[in-house]
């Protein structure tokens, strides 16, 4: 792995199905930006091929933290047994369907501590994107620190004090979800159809 010489402190990549966006460190605003074709299949040339360009004129550095915006992830909350946290998630491995609506394939899944009653947050993505995404780095010659859904990072970065709590909207096109946050950390996600219907898409 290269950390190339002038890099300007980019801290993290934003990943979508159409868009790639280069952050630098919180406050900073968005520094790069690029369209992207879909992911064709287990790679993704389009993704390679712009972190390579990134890397050659020592805008991006090593590592880099990884963002991935729906549909690329999907996360909500789920309610389930009074498990442990690998329990649970290999549990929502296993019925992924049950509980994402873009569980199609294998999925690979994450999960916060439970609160009260049970309820967890919970993240899938589909495996085959976790790979394309991590060799298109790999191939860039950039060494990947962490892969995160969008709304943990959106919820770090807009909270403020450490007892803050409040809310997000975020648009992504045919949806949105209300993000809400206490403390930097993210602590429900609601899913809505972007055509005013008020009615959650997943509960």
């Amino acid at each position: 792995m290269v950390t190339p010489k002038g890099a300007r402190g980019v801290s993290g990549l934003a990943v979508s199905t159409t868009a790639v966006a280069a952050m630098p460190p919180a406050g900073g605003g968005v520094a790069l930006r690029r369209e992207l074709s879909p992911p064709d299949g287990v790679s993704w040339p389009s993704l390679a091929q712009t972190l390579r360009d990134w890397v050659a004129a020592g805008t991006i550095a090593s590592p880099v933290r990884i963002a991935l915006l729906p549909p690329l992830v999907e996360m909500r909350t789920v309610a389930l047994p009074p498990i442990g946290d690998e329990d649970a998630r290999r549990l929502l491995v296993r019925a992924a369907s049950r509980h994402f609506l873009s569980a199609r394939e294998p999925m690979l899944v994450g999960v916060a501590p439970a609160r009260a009653g049970g309820v967890r947050l919970a993240a899938a993505v589909a495996a085959r994107t976790w790979r394309a995404v991590l060799d298109a780095a790999r191939d860039a010659g950039v060494e990947v620190e962490l892969i995160v859904p969008a709304q943990a990072a959106l919820a770090c970065r807009s909270s403020r004090g450490a007892n803050a709590a409040g809310a997000l909207l975020v648009s992504y096109g045919d949806s949105v979800e209300l993000l809400a946050t206490a403390g930097g950390s993210l602590t429900d996600v609601r899913r809505f159809r972007a055509n005013g219907d008020e009615q959650a898409i997943a509960d």
